[in-house]
């Protein structure tokens, strides 16, 4: 009952922390998909999936026996403890196409996206970004993960970033 609780309230407070523009107040967690992806089924059934905005975490497998990258699975694990079960919310950022959002989460009045960053979980994303989103604060979070060698930043030279590991791995989705 208790655990039937918790996540009530993070259904509502998740929605109540986005535009209504849209989308309907009564949803659940689905699913993290990986460590910068997540999806949430709303009371109308669609299934919407929340990518983070700002950053890029490591690629994971797209079959059984597909490749994944070095700390995909921590970055999974770590965005799990961060959401599954808390209470958390998300500024949308911009909607995409196929019921996808870029999203800023926010839980334990912390930054998710940032926090991965710290991690050395993620890095800064390297692609076109909304015209209103502050990377400064996600490239110095990159840059001290960088300097204390955290997580994919202690692979050295042979880090591979998440842009260049998908180009070179299409067939591995």
């Amino acid at each position: 009952m208790k655990k039937f609780l918790r996540i009530t309230l993070l259904i509502l407070l998740f929605f109540v922390s986005i535009s209504t523009e849209g989308f309907s107040a009564d949803f659940r967690l689905n699913r993290v998909l990986d460590g910068d992806t997540f999806e949430v089924i709303a009371a109308n059934g669609k299934k919407i999936q929340i990518d983070l905005a700002g950053i890029d975490a490591p690629e994971m497998p797209g079959g059984k026996k597909k490749k994944s990258q070095p700390f995909s699975q921590k970055a999974l694990k770590a965005l799990s403890e961060m959401i599954v079960d808390k209470f958390f919310s998300y500024r949308a950022c911009s909607r995409m196409a196929n019921n996808r959002i870029l999203a800023v989460v926010y839980s334990e009045e912390k930054n998710v996206n940032l926090e991965l960053l710290k991690a050395g979980l993620a890095e800064v994303y390297r692609g076109e970004l909304p015209h209103d989103f502050d990377i400064e604060p996600y490239k110095a979070a990159e840059r001290e993960a960088k300097k204390a060698d955290q997580g994919i930043w202690s692979l050295g030279s042979v880090y591979i970033s998440p842009k260049t590991w998908r180009r070179a791995n299409q067939n591995s989705f």
